[in-house]
């Protein structure tokens, strides 16, 4: 962050020791707890203009990537490098002995803190957007347990033939608006989008970007807040995808202290007032597959034809179809 301030031209309005006590506040953007006032955002959006730069570019320049941190890790000896080349975390059973284990450490000066580095997100990335949160916030003092793990449902061959409002369910091969397929991520997004552009003639920074529409600026910031649809709640007509991997994420927390009985040699000479402990615990993969198949089918409805018959009409179908050929037999032979 210091390096931003020292290197960006500045123009006659603003200087260096102003933006340097303000420039979180441009994390306000991405998260949608972040506090902000509105001057000091237009100011640092006219150093920007300024600059020719824009909030994306901005944010990316003043929040460094895992691998930078753990390149950094590695020049300054704090990490072994045989620690750096283990790609994948598995564990058998959930349990303080068996995860992964990170220490955040909330002590350092706020201006050598990126803008992102109170969330934590368990999620792949998607396709096409990524989520209008950054994750689950994490604080000092706290450890954090997080579990995830994933499973697919599948729609059956007679799901598919069966119109969307039947079903329940949108194929993933059905476009939406903005997007070349279907989710329900991406349909939510879409909605908020909508709302967006109908309520504050512009998009979120989250936003994927269409032609001729602006980023919301700071005077339009609480507005697009207020636009936001949660993915928790169904505010939009948005049904679930037949065919879709579903993550499940647990999440649970409590205060760090010398009693607590996690407590192992890990935690000598943290500070536990001012350190963030988040485990993460991610089973070995097992595919389980879970399939939608419809509760009455066509066939069922002719098969039961007869007893529906037999309880409201005192008859069966061959009763009904004698007494059909009788009367037609009957007709033919008075003509």
């Amino acid at each position: 962050m210091d390096q931003f301030v020292n290197e960006i031209q500045y123009p006659p309005s603003v200087n260096a020791t102003y933006i340097r006590s303000v420039i979180k506040q441009l994390s306000a953007f991405a998260s949608p707890d972040a506090l902000f006032n509105v001057e000091d955002l237009e100011r640092i959006q006219e150093l920007l203009d300024y600059n020719n730069l824009n909030i994306e570019v901005a944010s990316l320049r003043l929040t460094p990537t895992c691998e930078e941190i753990l390149l950094k890790e590695h020049r300054e000896k704090r990490v072994p490098e045989e620690q750096l080349s283990k790609r994948g975390y598995y564990v058998d059973e959930v349990g303080f002995t068996h995860s992964l284990i990170v220490a955040v450490h909330q002590r350092d000066d706020l201006s050598d803190i990126d803008l992102v580095y109170k969330w934590l997100a368990l999620r792949p990335g998607q396709n096409y957007v990524d989520t209008t949160v950054n994750g689950t916030p994490i604080s000092p003092g706290l450890e954090t347990w997080f579990s995830y793990k994933t499973r697919t449902v599948a729609a059956s061959e007679e799901i598919l033939t069966l119109r969307s409002d039947l079903r329940g369910c949108s194929l993933n091969n059905e476009p939406l608006k903005y997007f070349p397929t279907y989710d329900k991520t991406y349909c939510l997004m879409e909605c908020e989008m909508e709302r967006t552009l109908k309520n504050c003639h512009c998009l979120k920074l989250a936003h994927p970007r269409l032609p001729g529409i602006p980023v919301c600026r700071a005077r339009n910031l609480i507005c697009s807040r207020d636009a936001t649809v949660s993915y928790a709640i169904d505010e939009c007509d948005c049904l679930a995808t037949c065919s879709v991997e579903q993550e499940i994420s647990k999440i649970s927390s409590f205060e760090l202290n010398q009693h607590s009985p996690t407590y192992d040699s890990f935690y000598d000479g943290l500070d536990l007032e001012r350190v963030s402990v988040v485990r993460v615990f991610l089973p070995n993969h097992v595919e389980r597959v879970y399939q939608r198949k419809s509760y009455f089918t066509t066939f069922n409805l002719f098969s039961q034809l007869g007893g529906v018959f037999n309880s409201f009409f005192g008859c069966s179908i061959l009763s009904l179809l004698e007494l059909t050929l009788l009367a037609w037999r009957a007709i033919r032979s008075y003509r």
